[in-house]
């Protein structure tokens, strides 16, 4: 009995299919085919972290936000019936009961867009994320809404912004029951949905590489221009195909 072996991984094969099997080569074959299963699991792993790394430090989040409250009353704290909003300087929001309350509380996020709303990104594409961990009907929620009409909410899994249709003047907005106890931070993200799929970590806005050159640009012109958000640019659909 012959035998050779492949090109590519050096497992053995019988030259005459008549031969009978040589459960020693058979067994080589298979620790040769293990070890490169692990190796190519390691390099995925090592590929998806370094993508991982590039994702979140580019202009992944698209919201940007100075302020939270609502038209009436903002800043960079706000109380709602027993409830403490304050912002912090990394772009996440802690709450905390600081009274009981029989009615729910609610705060909304004041977009740096001029307008304030996130009709740009309720397309289909793009996730919102940021509720805390242990969010739900009896604790808190993030959510994204106008009215009854368009309304999701994320629990701490992160949900898809659906095609608006005819909806208009979205915002978001945390709502904190008047069961919830304690304390806990939000930290809201808007996506890109293949971003997300990459790495789940938020990352506070961060202009991208085409806004910086614009306000460059106009800097240079002697005209600061006021910045409006337009849908991120970062493409990481091609990477995910890796």
């Amino acid at each position: 009995m012959s035998t050779t072996y492949t090109d590519n991984y050096n497992l053995g094969m019988q030259e005459d299919p008549a031969d009978k099997f040589n459960m020693s080569i058979i067994t080589e074959n298979m620790k040769t085919i293990d070890e490169q299963m692990k190796a190519n699991e390691t390099n995925e792993g090592e590929d998806r972290t370094a993508l991982a790394e590039l994702v979140d430090s580019g202009a992944k989040n698209v919201i940007s936000f100075s302020e939270i409250g609502t038209n009436n009353s903002h800043g960079s704290t706000y109380a709602s019936n027993g409830v403490e909003y304050t912002l912090n300087s990394d772009f996440t929001i802690t709450v905390e009961r600081t009274a009981t309350s029989t009615v729910d509380s609610s705060c909304n996020l004041r977009i740096d867009t001029g307008s304030l709303y996130i009709d740009d990104w309720c397309n289909g594409n793009y996730v919102l994320s940021g509720c805390p961990e242990g969010g739900g009907d009896s604790t808190y929620s993030l959510r994204a809404l106008r009215g009854d009409d368009y309304r999701v909410s994320d629990t701490g899994e992160g949900v898809v912004l659906p095609d608006k249709g005819t909806n208009s003047s979205i915002y978001i907005n945390m709502l904190v029951m008047a069961a919830f106890e304690g304390t806990a931070t939000f930290k809201p993200m808007v996506c890109k949905q293949a971003a997300w799929k990459v790495s789940q970590a938020h990352q506070p806005f961060r202009p991208s590489y085409q806004e910086l050159y614009e306000r460059i640009l106009a800097l240079e012109g002697g005209t600061v221009q006021q910045r409006s958000v337009p849908p991120a640019t970062i493409d990481t659909e091609d990477a995910l195909d890796m």
